[in-house]
């Protein structure tokens, strides 16, 4: 409502027909890059190797055709522009580490605290008002040392949104991996708390918890406190393992914001050649 009333009706005159085409490869190429990060672990890197070469075939197709187009879906031209290109790249890069530490939070309150949707939401609350009142200063700090409007919102929306999905599934191949060797070990130290003939399968169930971000149900036809006493080691063994993965994917995290922080050094000064 408020666009309708203070947007002002800007048309280019110019007849835009949805480049189907351009919408096509795009998703498709995305979709195969993003559906083998994600499914790796669970079909194996050798399964899921056709998708991800095939994804990055359609993307490289989808710029190809791009460069053709007199309309484009997204013109390739407007990457020469310096400011651009490097906010593209920063946008991607913050995107991707910024969602990967939520993904990382939110899998480790709900899975290895035990928390519920809305108390993992109330946890994450503070984070979200401090982002919209850091938003607003930003806003001020970008108006006063130089930082402009661009044309081309759709483009960085996209490649924002393309950073986050590609954090999201990069980072569950991290933590996943991670937590099935965290799991193992932390399984190994408390196995001596279980009965004999449950040790060796304990071990590997916890191992395999990592796949499904779960710990193991007990096995069947045990006695109510074995039953109870399996389902407390899992429980422990899977919060502490579930740490030491997240040390090592919120240290990733880190590393890939200040990348996205360095690559805010190469923005043209205020008031240069644009």
């Amino acid at each position: 409502m408020l666009a309708l009333a203070f947007v002002p009706p800007l048309r280019s005159g110019l007849a835009q027909r949805l480049d189907l085409a351009g919408v096509a490869l795009a998703t498709a190429g995305l979709g195969g890059v993003v559906f083998g990060l994600i499914e790796g672990e669970r079909y194996g890197w050798a399964t899921v190797a056709g998708p991800i070469v095939a994804g990055v075939a359609l993307l490289v197709a989808f710029v190809l055709l791009q460069r053709r187009r007199e309309a484009p879906l997204m013109p390739l031209a407007l990457f020469r522009v310096r400011n651009f290109a490097v906010g593209n790249a920063a946008g991607f890069v913050f995107q991707l580490g910024m969602i990967g530490v939520m993904f990382a939070l939110v899998l480790y309150l709900q899975l290895a605290r035990g928390y519920s949707a809305l108390e993992t939401g109330l946890v994450l609350l503070p984070g979200a008002v401090l982002t919209a009142a850091g938003s607003a200063y930003a806003g001020r700090l970008s108006d006063r040392f130089g930082g402009r409007y661009v044309a081309a919102s759709g483009v960085s929306s996209t490649i924002r949104q393309a950073g986050g999905v590609v954090g999201t599934a990069v980072l569950g191949v991290l933590l996943s991996a991670r937590l099935s060797s965290a799991l193992r070990a932390e399984a190994g130290e408390r196995a001596g708390l279980l009965p004999e003939p449950l040790r060796a399968r304990f071990v590997e169930d916890s191992a395999a918890a990592a796949r499904h971000y779960s710990p193991p149900a007990p096995p069947g036809g045990l006695d109510p406190a074995t039953a109870a006493l399996y389902e407390r080691v899992t429980a422990e063994t899977f919060a502490a393992g579930f740490v030491t993965a997240l040390h090592t994917a919120l240290v990733a995290c880190a590393v890939v914001l200040v990348a996205a922080a360095v690559l805010c050094l190469l923005f043209s000064p205020p008031g240069s050649r644009r």
